[in-house]
């Protein structure tokens, strides 16, 4: 594989979807599917940790879902029988989960799988000159695979933290084959450890 080299200031990180109602034990998806969460809990905990050893160098955005059958995106209504409330506002499955924003970190709400469904996320991240997005989050296989592909699409360079992805146990061959796919046609997989080690380079040349 060959190396790759990040201009930080037009590199952003984008949290996707860590929330407790997608990675908890005590979550809607853990106790309507009786899916295992321990990965998620496990990589929301990576995720804690690789931001706050990136947050003076690389600019981290959060993205939330509210996935309410009374508000999520007509087309997606349209396209599911009998879906589920998950991250409704205003309970504590919207709530972050182990990971949180510190002020000023800008957030997005989102009623789409798609990130980019919310027009405020694009116009951001234009107005910021980014072009490479480093994604971690999860459903790793759904919304950041929705994502990703998408961003693919509107010519942002993806990068996909392959350890800061995740699913539940029982999904564990989605996320596979995500990986396989995304590394493939549209994006580097790499690991944290790796990335954190680029932005290291990086930070001291810059010095």
């Amino acid at each position: 594989m060959k190396q790759i080299k990040l201009d930080l200031k037009k590199t952003v990180h984008i949290v996707v979807d860590v929330q407790r109602d997608y990675c908890s034990s005590e979550g809607v998806l853990a106790k309507a599917r009786g899916f295992n969460m321990e990965p998620m809990v496990k990589a929301a905990k990576r995720i804690d940790s690789f931001v706050k050893a990136t947050r003076k160098s690389l600019k981290t955005i959060w993205v939330r879902m509210e996935e309410d059958p009374k508000t999520i995106a007509e087309n997606l209504r349209w396209a599911q029988d009998d879906p589920l409330t998950f991250c409704k506002i205003g309970t504590k499955g919207y709530d972050y989960f182990i990971v949180r924003p510190e002020p000023g970190e800008k957030e997005f709400h989102k009623i789409h799988y798609v990130l980019f469904h919310n027009p405020e996320v694009l116009e951001y991240l234009r107005k910021n000159g980014i072009d490479t997005i480093i994604y971690s989050g999860v459903l790793s296989s759904r919304c950041v695979y929705a994502s990703m592909v998408t961003g693919s699409a509107l010519g942002f360079k993806s990068i996909i933290l392959s350890d800061l992805v995740e699913n539940p146990a029982e999904l564990q061959a989605e996320k596979s084959e995500f990986l396989k796919v995304a590394g493939l046609l549209f994006a580097r997989v790499m690991t944290s450890e790796d990335v954190l080690k680029m932005i290291k380079e990086q930070t001291a040349k810059n010095k």
